[in-house]
């Protein structure tokens, strides 16, 4: 019985000598997926982001970060005053650009079609509205050819996708691969700054740059960086924005029109923030001119761009809620050095279009003449240039 049991323990001593160099490899990468901030979950994302005096820039790399949960969740922790709701085309609107309105969220992202903006106010905590809503308005989302989209509905959520061991083996597997393939980034997860600026990056993305920053915009780190080596348009889009519309492809069908029921849906949407007392200022962001032109003229899109245009124009009037149409980069006389491809404007950009908005609408939202001259300073700054804003 005493052999028996010192065997048993030499035994035992052999598999702790076998298993520990296993069992602290699997930490050291749990621990390096942590840092990386990929296993880190969206909610303390939005927490740290929301507290922080430190700027934080987030995108994951390695696992489904689901951006419209993220927003919602980011309006739940803050409950601004002033939000910013569209798809892509708005995240570039920065707090900067909104003098005097300290309690500002970009939620662009959240609302990516008219269905999701009319149940806006359905997905947001109970109790809670901003004082005013700036709306960035897709015509594409009227065309009777494109899907509706429901994905930030009630109920719509899923569970974030590290709370699964799954995630966990999948983003460990990759640094483990990493620390072979390309040891460089994985010197960049330790020291956890981004690429293009220097702020602390949560997320594989983010180290290069492109994040959401703490006030919801985002920072295209990859598209910033070719800018600054070549500074004039160039769409890099694949497959480039104007080739869709000729083709047809993505959301520009040909031969759609634009259904009624969903400008229906926009209808009710201001019918439900009047009733809250929320003030709602709606845009169409800009396309190429080239992309407008096609939009404007062609007649693939006769029955949907134009229709689209004048029926938002009259609900919203009839609504009594400002509209602005930028669709035409020519209505502020902007060059297409101002989009980072024929659907997304730069922050320079969007700083040109806030100030248009903010200078008609200052009595009504009670912005002051300094503040328009600040946002102006920063617009024509000779450091500004049509992609970066001299926010120094």
């Amino acid at each position: 019985m005493q052999n028996y049991s010192s065997e048993l323990k030499v035994f035992l001593r052999k598999v702790a000598k076998f298993v520990s160099p296993l069992i602290l490899l699997l930490l050291a990468l749990e621990l390096i997926g942590y840092r990386s901030g990929e296993l880190i979950p969206v909610r303390e994302v939005a927490k740290l982001q929301a507290a922080s005096g430190e700027e934080l820039l987030y995108e994951r790399g390695l696992v489904t970060q689901g951006q419209a949960e993220f927003k919602l969740i980011q309006l739940s922790v803050r409950r601004p005053e002033v939000v910013m709701l569209g798809s892509s085309r708005v995240l570039e609107f920065r707090k900067e650009v909104l003098p005097e309105m300290n309690s500002f969220y970009n939620a662009g992202g959240l609302t990516r079609s008219v269905e999701e903006v009319a149940s806006f106010f359905d997905t947001v905590p109970a109790g809670y509205s901003p004082k005013i809503l700036f709306v960035g308005i897709d015509s594409f989302w009227f065309d009777d050819k494109n899907s509706p989209s429901h994905s930030n509905a009630p109920g719509a959520f899923s569970d974030d996708e590290v709370s699964s061991p799954e995630a966990h083996w999948y983003v460990m597997r990759s640094i483990g691969k990493m620390a072979f393939t390309n040891p460089r980034q994985l010197w960049q997860i330790v020291v956890g700054r981004d690429a293009l600026t220097g702020l602390r990056a949560i997320g594989v993305s983010a180290l290069s740059g492109s994040g959401f920053r703490n006030d919801g915009s985002f920072q295209r780190g990859k598209e910033i960086i070719y800018r600054r080596q070549f500074p004039s348009y160039g769409d890099t889009e694949v497959p480039p924005i104007m080739e869709r519309v000729l083709m047809g492809l993505g959301q520009f069908p040909h031969g759609g029109r634009a259904l009624p029921e969903r400008l229906t849906e926009m209808e009710r949407f201001l019918a439900s923030a009047r009733a809250r007392g929320v003030y709602v200022i709606g845009f169409l962001p800009p396309y190429s001119h080239e992309v407008y032109r096609e939009l404007a003229s062609s007649p693939n899109f006769k029955n949907s761009f134009p229709v689209t245009r004048a029926a938002l124009v009259r609900i919203f009037r009839e609504s009594n809620y400002p509209l602005y149409d930028f669709s035409d980069l020519d209505t502020l006389n902007m060059s297409d050095d101002f989009l980072f491809d024929g659907l997304h404007i730069t922050e320079t950009g969007a700083a040109r279009l806030m100030l248009d908005m903010l200078t008609k609408e200052a009595d009504k939202i009670g912005i002051s003449e300094a503040a328009l001259n600040k946002l102006k300073s920063i617009s024509e700054s000779p450091e500004t240039t049509p992609t970066e804003l001299d926010l120094r």
